[in-house]
């Protein structure tokens, strides 16, 4: 009797002193790390989260940002077209193929839900498919884009056509010649198209919201805190804008609202485009942005009762089973602990080798990245220089034809003169022809003065004394006869020589004109063709700057993902690093292990 309760009190010290010996270890270091977790682990992930909160709204400001500056490109591209800013281009075209092209413009980016020209007084010139209204010159955006230079992007309002919240960005088109403004163009962008934007980077439960000057949100994703304004609602945000400076914090005692992780970040100012007095705020429940932490403290929590529980149950094995099987299970289990240990060890090496190599690896893919991002922004400068030459081009073009223009005036004013000419040589020939019928007229009449003048003389003769002096008067009479059939004998001459030189006149003249309708003919299939090249270069200039614009976003996008790169590269270095720390662990354990085998 008394060997069995020494037996029983030997089996109640042995398992109270093997779960002393096992559970106290536990419950220090399972605390300690409770404690570490909760408090300095805690405070760490809260500055990382509330930073990863804070890039996540930049990156939100930085996008919208883009995407504004695309769109301020894209009007101003279109306000410089030449069928709208050259007014000869403008009537040569039909009011069809001018709605063509806007109704192309946006089919090609989707974004807008209307394309418009007005003229100053608000009246409609061209629009796309949809409906517009004529009232426009009592509107803020229209007014604006009245007096300035460059486009320029309006707070979001009710679009009448559409009864939808819209942004308007506008642009004055300018005479290319005078530089005077002719014209407004309008292009009209929903903000549900912002929305759609902005909600790719959002959870479910992240709130973003994008307000104005005043503080008024006019953007919500995941809210209903449409029109409110943030400014009163969170102090944070009214203090980020007034420094134009990113913030972000824990903010609590808000009425109405519970604790909320707030991010602000004004939107970019640069001089590429008019400044835009707006601003990106994200707001999450600090529930969703701790769960992570918490559950990790409920992981260690559950571990820790686990190994409780576990060392409790060998104390009981232990107050249960003879003292010597306990020592073999014990080696048992040390050396599956340090066959374990060492398999973990080698697994963890080869984990960390394959790391540096995926390290390495990501390093010459972002260096390969950056020499890409080089060649891209390259690529958009030589676009950009391409598009300038094409304008270049066109205005040279544009030259031409004037200059073909003019010679085809001039060749139809040289037309007309030799035309002219021509008729008045015509004339000229009739009247030496009436010269040469007068000639002809005068010869008959010497003849026959002549003959009478013989027969004066016969009959003086015949009248002897008293027909002396006749006879005298009739010699002088015959001699001036034969003086005037001499005269009107060169005159002939003269006539039929004048006559051939105005024939073959003539003859030339109607060659003159002959070769003036052909260069006149010339001259306008010369203009024609350069109509046609300037229509074709207008096609290139076009292309161009679509080419120039796809080389811009290309740049841009090659830039986010050799941003993205760099992150992926920092993230493995740092995964790495936290292996071969692993490791080392993991060969301390295994030497722990050993060192327990070599006890038991």
């Amino acid at each position: 009797m008394k060997n069995s309760l020494k037996s029983r009190t030997l089996r109640a010290k042995v398992a109270f002193l093997t779960v002393a010996i096992g559970t106290i270890p536990i419950i220090l270091v399972g605390g300690l790390a409770y404690f570490m977790t909760n408090t300095i682990l805690r405070q760490q992930l809260v500055q990382q989260i509330i930073q990863n909160q804070q890039n996540q709204t930049n990156e939100a400001a930085d996008k919208l940002y883009r995407f504004l500056l695309e769109r301020y490109g894209d009007v101003w591209a279109v306000s410089k077209i030449s069928l709208f800013s050259n007014p000869e281009a403008f009537k040569a075209t039909s009011q069809q193929d001018r709605e063509a092209l806007l109704n192309n413009v946006v089919e090609a980016y989707k974004v807008y839900d209307s394309l418009a020209i007005f003229d100053l007084n608000g009246r409609v010139i061209l629009k796309s498919g949809e409906v517009v209204s004529d009232r426009q010159s009592d509107r803020a955006y229209f007014k604006s884009a009245q007096q300035s230079n460059v486009p320029r992007i309006s707070l979001p309002e009710l679009a009448p056509a559409t009864n939808q919240l819209s942004i308007y960005v506008t642009a004055p088109i300018r005479d290319r010649s005078t530089g005077q403004i002719t014209s407004i163009l309008r292009a009209r962008l929903p903000v549900s198209v912002l929305e759609n934007l902005l909600s790719i980077a959002v959870a479910d439960r992240v709130h973003l919201h994008v307000t104005d000057s005043t503080g008024r949100s006019f953007i919500n994703i995941n809210s209903k805190s449409l029109g409110e304004n943030l400014f009163q609602l969170f102090p944070l945000v009214k203090e980020a804008y007034e420094t134009n400076q990113t913030n972000s914090d824990l903010l609590s005692n808000i009425e109405g609202y519970p604790q909320r992780l707030v991010s602000a970040t004004p939107l970019r100012q640069s001089d590429r485009m008019p400044p835009l007095d707006w601003m990106v705020i994200v707001n999450t429940d600090p529930e969703v942005v701790f769960a992570p932490a918490d559950k990790l403290l409920q992981t260690i929590a559950f571990g820790i009762v686990a190994t409780l529980l576990i060392i409790t149950v060998l104390a009981i094995i232990v107050s249960v089973l003879v003292t010597e099987p306990l020592i073999r299970r014990i080696t048992q289990v040390v050396q599956t602990l340090v066959s374990t240990s060492s398999e973990i060890a080698a697994t963890i090496e080869q984990q960390e080798r394959t790391l540096n190599q995926q390290a390495s690896s990501i390093s010459q893919s972002t260096t390969s990245m950056d020499e890409l991002n080089a060649s891209s922004q390259q690529s958009a400068e030589r676009a950009q220089v391409a598009e300038s030459h094409a304008q270049q081009v066109l205005q040279l073009t544009e030259g031409g034809m004037k200059a073909g223009r003019e010679a085809l005036d001039g060749i139809a004013n040289q037309q007309d003169i030799v035309n002219i000419l021509a008729q008045q040589i015509t004339q000229l020939n009739e009247q030496a022809r009436q010269i040469g019928s007068i000639s002809a007229l005068v010869s008959d009449l010497a003849n026959q003065t002549n003959m009478l003048a013989l027969n004066a003389s016969v009959e003086a003769v015949r009248a002897g004394e008293f027909g002396k002096g006749f006879s005298v008067v009739a010699s002088e009479i015959r001699k001036l006869a034969d003086q005037s059939r001499h005269s009107a004998q060169k005159i002939d001459t003269l006539v039929n020589r004048i006559q051939t030189k105005l024939d073959t006149t003539v003859t030339l003249a109607q060659e003159g004109t002959q070769n003036m309708r052909e260069n006149a003919n010339i001259a306008r299939e010369t203009v024609d063709r350069f109509a046609q090249v300037q229509e074709s270069i207008q096609t290139i200039t076009i292309g161009s700057q679509q080419i120039a614009k796809t080389a811009q976003q290309q740049a841009l996008a090659i830039e986010q993902v050799v941003q993205a790169m760099t992150a992926l590269d920092r993230s493995a270095r740092e995964t790495a690093n936290s292996i071969t720390q692993t490791r080392i662990g993991s060969q301390n354990l295994n030497e722990a292990a050993l060192t327990l085998q070599d006890i038991v």
